[in-house]
């Protein structure tokens, strides 16, 4: 039964409905809910990363759901499920990484050779020796 949710959940899942994320996932990320499915089952608490993107939309959205069992109704659990939006993390941490390599290329490569600078070169060269 679906209760509530945010705008952001709304805008990616527009449907209201529990089955949506699942509809929007691919074939990996179903297989990984596929396998979660029997903790679901046993009323166990789970966390796990997935994305999708929208209808009508070309941008993914990352997503974190930590699901908690809050109740049983006969053998069936009862979850609260909370999705948080990190794409914008996930921007982040991507740009981040980029950086860092444009910073370990300009840091180990000779502007005017395009090869090794002379700080890269020794540090080859100790691990060679040693």
């Amino acid at each position: 039964v679906f209760l509530n949710a945010n705008q952001r959940y709304l805008e990616v899942f527009p449907e209201k409905n529990l089955t949506a994320p699942v509809d929007q996932l691919n074939e990996a990320q179903r297989a990984q809910r596929r396998e979660l499915f029997s903790r679901f089952r046993r009323g166990e608490p789970i966390q796990y990363a997935f994305s999708t993107t929208p209808k009508g939309s070309k941008e993914p959205v990352y997503l974190n759901e930590l699901a908690e069992c809050v109740d049983w109704e006969g053998d069936d659990p009862i979850y609260l499920s909370i999705f948080t939006d990190v794409t914008e993390i996930k921007k982040q941490n991507e740009l981040l990484e980029k950086k860092n390599k444009e910073l370990s290329y300009l840091a180990y490569t000779d502007p005017v050779t395009q090869g090794m600078n002379r700080a890269r070169f020794g540090m080859v060269a100790e691990k060679a020796i040693l």
